[in-house]
Formats: C-alpha cells, sequence, structure tokens
C-alpha cells in the first residue's frame, strides 16, 4: 500500500479504489480528508448524532475514552462531525469492497489508505481544473452584459483574478458590482491591499461571486433570485460534467458519445446535487483567480471551503421551494435530454401516440384470441 501511494501504478487490489476515488472530490468534498473520516467513521460512533438537542455528545466522547480518540474528537463541533459522518458514509457508498476492508485495517492502515485515497482526489481535481481552465474565460461572453461580447477569447493564469476587468467582475460578489461598476479600478485595488473596517470578510464565502448569478434575474431586493441560474455557470458545468459539446445543446447532450466519456457518463452521473454545484463552482472560481496552484484561500480574505459550505448550505431543506425548483432547473439543462429522462417522460408526462395505442389494442386482441382457444 505504501509503494502505490507513492508511484502511478495501479495495482490490481487497488484499481477500484483508483478510479472512484477520484470522483471524491466532485460528489463529497474538494476538501475532504479521507484519512480523518475513515478514522472518525471506524472508532467514533456516529449513530447517536441528531439534529435535535441531545447529551449524545457526552455519551459518544465516553464511548472514545477506551480508544484513545476521546482528545482529539473533543476539537470537533457538531456540524464538522456530521460532516465527518457524511463524508464516512459517501466512502462506503462509493468506493467497493471498502465496506468489507475497512474491518480488516487498524488505524495505520486507515492512514495510509486515507493518504492514498487523498493523493487520487488531488489528482482529479488538478484534471477537472485544467479541463474547464481555458473555458472560464472562453465563456465569459455569456457573462450578461453587453461589454463581455468584447472579453478576450484568452488570457493567462497570472492576468486573471482582479488584475483583469472581466475575471475580477466575475469574482465580486454580487452584492457589490454596483461600487464595482462605479470604480473598478479602486474596488479591485482594495481587494488586493486587503479589505479593511467596513470591507472585511466581503470576500466571505456567503457574499456569492457574480458568476453564479444570471444578471438578467438579479434582484438586490431578493437575494435568492437569479443566484444559481447563471448561463455562465451554466456553460461551465456542462462543459465539465458531460463535455464542451453539449454547452449549446439545449437540455444538454442525449447520451455517450465517441471517444473519451465526460465525469457524468464515466460515473453515471443522471442528475446534478448540491455538492456537484458547488464543487464546480469552487474550481470555476479558481480558475479565474491569477493563482497558480489550487488554494483554499486567495487575496481579499476569500475561502474556498466557505464558498463550498455556503452552497451546500443553501439545499439544506430540501422541502424548501428554491431548492426544489432550482435543482429541477439544473436537471432540466444539464440531462433533460438523457434517453432515461426521455423515458421517463414518454411514461408519465404526456398522452400516448397513435402507433403505441396500436400495440396496445393488438396486445389486447392477441390476449383475448389466445384465451378463446379451447385447452387440449
Amino acid at each position: 500500500m505504501e509503494i502505490d501511494v507513492q508511484t502511478r501504478k495501479v495495482t490490481p487490489s487497488l484499481r477500484h479504489y483508483h478510479e472512484q476515488a477520484r470522483h471524491l472530490a466532485r460528489i463529497v468534498s474538494p476538501f475532504m480528508r479521507p484519512a480523518d473520516a475513515l478514522i472518525h467513521g471506524k472508532y467514533f460512533s456516529f449513530e447517536d448524532e441528531s439534529d435535535g438537542e441531545s447529551d449524545s455528545d457526552e455519551s459518544d466522547l465516553d464511548k472514545l475514552s477506551s480508544s484513545g480518540h476521546s482528545d482529539e474528537e473533543q476539537s470537533y463541533t457538531r456540524a464538522e462531525r456530521q460532516e465527518l459522518k457524511y463524508q464516512y458514509n459517501a466512502l462506503l457508498e462509493t468506493i467497493p469492497d471498502l465496506k468489507t476492508d475497512i474491518k480488516l485495517l487498524d488505524e495505520d492502515g486507515l492512514t495510509t489508505l486515507g493518504d492514498y485515497l487523498n493523493s487520487r482526489l488531488k489528482a482529479a481535481r488538478g484534471t477537472d481544473g485544467g479541463l474547464i481552465r481555458d473555458e472560464v474565460v472562453r465563456y465569459l461572453y455569456y457573462g450578461g452584459l453587453e461589454t463581455f461580447r468584447d472579453a478576450p477569447d484568452g488570457l493567462d493564469k497570472f492576468r486573471r483574478g482582479w488584475y483583469n476587468e472581466y475575471t475580477a467582475r466575475m469574482l465580486c460578489p454580487q452584492n457589490q458590482l454596483a461600487r464595482f461598476d462605479a470604480n473598478r479600478e479602486k474596488f479591485c485595488e482594495m481587494i488586493l491591499n486587503g479589505p479593511e473596517d467596513d470591507d472585511e470578510g466581503i470576500l466571505s464565502g456567503g457574499n456569492f461571486p457574480s458568476l453564479l448569478y444570471d444578471q438578467e434575474l438579479a434582484d438586490p431586493g431578493d437575494k435568492l433570485k437569479g443566484l444559481l441560474r447563471s448561463p455562465y455557470f451554466l456553460a461551465l458545468f456542462k462543459s465539465l460534467w458531460t463535455g464542451p459539446k453539449s454547452v449549446t445543446v439545449i437540455g444538454g447532450r442525449k447520451d455517450k458519445t465517441s471517444g473519451k466519456p465526460p465525469i457524468a457518463w464515466k460515473y453515471g452521473m443522471t442528475q446534478v446535487t448540491p455538492r456537484s454545484l458547488a464543487y464546480t463552482a469552487v474550481q470555476v472560481r479558481y480558475e479565474l483567480t491569477h493563482l497558480m496552484n489550487f488554494a483554499t484561500t486567495d487575496v481579499g480574505g476569500y475561502d474556498g471551503f466557505e464558498l463550498f459550505e455556503e452552497i451546500v448550505g443553501l439545499f439544506e431543506d430540501p422541502h424548501f421551494q428554491w431548492c426544489k425548483d432550482t435543482l429541477a432547473w439544473w436537471n432540466k439543462e444539464v440531462f433533460g435530454n438523457t434517453e432515461r429522462a426521455y423515458r421517463n417522460r414518454r411514461k408519465t408526462s404526456r398522452k400516448p401516440t397513435v402507433a403505441e395505442q396500436l400495440r396496445a389494442e393488438r396486445r389486447r386482441a392477441k390476449k383475448a384470441r389466445k384465451a378463446a382457444q379451447p385447452e387440449l
């Protein structure tokens, strides 16, 4: 196992781990630490965790005292433990055989496995960033402003971010656009020098960047209006998950085509999830910056982990109408033309065609003839 972590060669025993581990950043979190999730999943009982008021914290920590993990566990908040629980269950669900293998590993083995999974996770994150590195500039004309039609087709990475008017506007929080447009140079200088006083926290994750908004729908009086409906963000999401050729296809591509399959087809993805949206947002924002290496933080106090958490948190209540409408919109835009979606629509959303009615009549007639035949 130690050798596998250090090399690119995949042994037969790790082949399933190799492929599925690359998907973890996309469907779980680009910032997850698999070793932590594995160790806490095995040694810390998640069964008593609940959203309601309880004394489960004390009882769970008592359980840990005998294993030597109680002191470490006390450093985690309830929200962090809930996230570890989610990540642990996602690992078991995503990676074949892990439910069996984890029983055979001690803490050192879990750490080694976690290091390996983390190396694959980072590799996939880097690969995915490369897939949209040019597109984040090339698709700027989807930005919703007439001036964006003059945006360059290409831009060196180190010239992006707050050093370029187009990328800077995409990074700018939606609630600061009026200020940005009034004096772009002054605003960018403030960000690059470090926001102070009332501007401190201006780039916190909860101040969603304008790249996530449909500028024609956005309304200062309704902060949810237009959020996660950006044509620009949609184009990049489709490019990453279903391939560049699907970007201009209304409803997305119908099925896989020849050549290397895009991520969604390779992993059988048929629905957009809050975490896939959050992952893509983090990737797009990073590729818009001047940073040459992936980092959690950026100038101005930005923290990618915060942005990821805040987007996922938008969907905390799945029954909230905005959540249902937003995910339905995304699924229609990205997977509306897939064969499975087409079959479901054909079964549930329209009346039978003439041909289908004729086939049904022939089946009924055939069944009646068989029933009328005397038994021999």
